[in-house]
């Protein structure tokens, strides 16, 4: 049984992993590392840190482990239905209403996006959207990042199991799904819209002029000071009057930077310097 770890066992596991693999965790709550650790110590019935340390030094598959489980993100396909038109549209509504949107893509930044579920589930929407408006000629791009390059090696070719994909629509599902063996194949057409990319969200942003920014559920994994690094990043790159999505499980102080525009679903819009705060 794993016995509770000692502040300097956490410190010795973030130095062991910026120098083995360049996986800086120094943004990370330790409430959350140590759970993460305590739980592959749990799995592989290891009572000390010394004698984990030991496991990861000769058992490669193990540190692999490691390290997915402190980086991977919970995902679906319309998870909680929380990524709905119904949600969505009216914020398509206002950022294609802005003066001079219309005549450049609108661009969709999923941060943290883990194995895909969440930008494709966007893609989807917005395709639609655009789609039933066709004769308006909207474009859009959507940057899907991640920390972990294995998830996004996961991501790229869009295929998943039949099981994930419960929880899309019927009409999204005919029309952006494709049965492939045992699984599911998104749409070419959608694969060709996101582009996936590494990044370290404690860096800074991957591009700027962001139009709506999704990191859901993401965050919760950071200390206070790396989230308000963050929520000032995505400040600066974000596009007058730009949207920003949280996950229903963040807490974060906003106040200055970004108003509510839908507290239920944590969506909030972009506060500019002569904007008034309230």
């Amino acid at each position: 049984m794993a016995t509770l770890l000692a502040p300097e066992d956490l410190e010795k596991l973030k130095r062991h992993l910026v120098d083995t693999r360049g996986l800086d965790l120094s943004q990370y709550s330790d409430a959350f590392l140590e759970r993460r650790l305590l739980a592959r110590m749990g799995h592989n019935q290891i009572g000390t840190f010394k004698d984990y340390m030991g496991l990861l030094a000769k058992t490669p598959v193990e540190y692999q482990k490691l390290i997915d489980s402190l980086t991977i993100n919970v995902t679906g396909f319309f998870r909680d239905n929380e990524l709905s038109e119904k949600t969505l549209n009216p914020i398509f509504d206002g950022l294609w209403s802005r003066s001079g949107t219309q005549i450049r893509p609108m661009v969709i930044w999923s941060a943290g996006c883990a194995t895909g579920q969440e930008p494709y589930t966007v893609a989807m929407v917005v395709d639609s959207y655009v789609t039933q408006r066709a004769s308006l000629g909207l474009k859009y791009q959507i940057l899907a990042t991640d920390f972990n390059e294995e998830q996004l090696k996961a991501a790229r070719p869009g295929l998943y199991p039949k099981a994930a994909m419960s929880a899309v629509p019927a009409h999204y599902r005919s029309k952006y799904l494709r049965d492939h063996g045992d699984k599911v194949q998104v749409a070419d057409s959608l694969v060709k819209k996101v582009q996936f990319k590494r990044h370290d969200l404690a860096t800074h942003p991957p591009i700027d002029h962001i139009d709506l920014i999704l990191c859901r559920n993401v965050m919760i994994y950071f200390t206070t000071p790396a989230k308000n690094q963050i929520l000032h990043r995505f400040h600066r790159c974000l596009t007058p009057r730009g949207i920003l999505i949280l996950g229903a499980s963040e807490i974060v102080l906003l106040h200055g930077i970004f108003k509510t525009v839908d507290r239920e679903h944590k969506i909030y819009t972009k506060i500019d310097s002569d904007q008034e705060v309230s």
